[in-house]
């Protein structure tokens, strides 16, 4: 497995995400941040890797694009 998805896991285990407010308005009234959290966990690699910008402090910053079913076959 990816050592940056590995990473990505033990932050979600330890309680340490943040979402983008365009993410919590992608998450409509049947998903849950539970479910953002089931699809990580159970994820074997990292679909994507996008360069980006952070807009508050203008720092270069890596996205990873994970895809992968909940536990209820919901694809995220």
């Amino acid at each position: 497995m990816d050592h940056r998805l590995k990473k990505i896991k033990r932050l979600i285990l330890e309680e340490r995400v943040r979402f983008t407010l365009k993410a919590e308005m992608e998450l409509d009234d049947c998903l849950e941040k539970r479910d953002v959290y089931e699809a990580v966990l159970s994820a074997d690699e990292i679909y994507k890797v996008l360069n980006s910008t952070n807009p508050y402090t203008g720092k270069k910053e890596k996205l990873y694009i994970i895809k992968r079913l909940t536990y209820d076959d919901i694809l995220i």
